[in-house]
């Protein structure tokens, strides 16, 4: 491709979409890296708040990392659409960019691996305390006095032993 037709490319570009990367090459593969940098960062505080089930922070992290990854988004199409005039970047920067994206990709799977961890735990404690309450339920006898009769009405027996004990007081 000529340089007056990389140069129409990136015209049709800019005319289309509002850029988030430079003209320059150089300056936007740094760009990118910089996107990718704060991505990373943001990854590694939902990484620790996962760890330590702190869930504010993960919220934050998410709210954060979701409208960056936005941007981030729209400047890879950008570089997918500039990728000619990107072959002439500096290699330097594109080995950082490469090493970076792979940072992130994996740092992504190892937190999308503790979401799904989380998820199962969750969902079993979950399945477990049901089954308790379906268990307690059954086991506690009927008042027959109660104004509801239906046996199979878990909070009239909750209810129910809830009157006792505190009647037994």
């Amino acid at each position: 491709m000529s340089t007056s037709s990389m140069k129409h490319g990136e015209e049709n570009i800019q005319n289309t979409q509002q850029n988030i990367l430079p003209r320059n090459v150089d300056r936007a593969v740094e760009v990118l890296i910089a996107i990718t940098q704060d991505l990373l960062h943001l990854a590694r505080e939902e990484h620790e708040s996962l760890i330590t089930l702190d869930h504010m922070r993960f919220a934050h992290a998410q709210k954060e990392k979701d409208a960056l990854g936005l941007y981030y988004t729209q400047a890879s199409e950008e570089f997918r659409g500039r990728l000619g005039a990107f072959r002439m970047a500096d290699r330097a920067l594109i080995a950082q960019l490469n090493a970076s994206q792979t940072e992130l990709r994996n740092l992504t799977e190892r937190n999308n691996r503790l979401i799904d961890d989380i998820k199962q735990r969750t969902q079993a404690t979950t399945q477990s305390a049901l089954f308790i309450a379906q268990e307690m339920g059954q086991r506690v006898p009927v008042n027959n006095n109660a104004s509801n009769t239906n046996s199979n009405d878990v909070y009239t027996r909750a209810a129910t032993l809830e009157q006792r004990s505190s009647g037994a007081s």
